[in-house]
């Protein structure tokens, strides 16, 4: 049993040099088609869109008593982005 155990647990990643071999050509043809997709986005921007929050709208319905995430749904924007957006307008004064 010993034998078989330290046969079955000599790949690297996955416990068997099949499964490691078959990683590495998958890992292999994923990075491929990233750099042939990147090419191909020249000058374009890429990865999620930007939403713009109004400030003076978040501070209104602040005053008024509403939730961060009142608010969020109002806006129809995450939370998060809710925080974000306030966080940098702190920042910047």
């Amino acid at each position: 049993m010993n034998a078989f155990l330290s046969l079955f647990f000599s790949g690297a990643r996955f416990g068997s040099p099949f499964f490691e071999t078959n990683t590495e050509a998958g890992f292999s043809r994923l990075r491929k088609r990233v750099q042939a997709g990147l090419r191909n986005a020249k000058g374009r921007r890429l990865g999620r869109p930007t939403v713009a929050v109004d400030v003076g709208e978040v501070n209104e319905l602040r005053a008024a008593g509403e939730s961060w995430s009142a608010i969020a749904q109002q806006l129809k924007v995450g939370v998060g982005t809710v925080y974000r957006t306030m966080r940098e307008a702190s920042k910047n004064g």
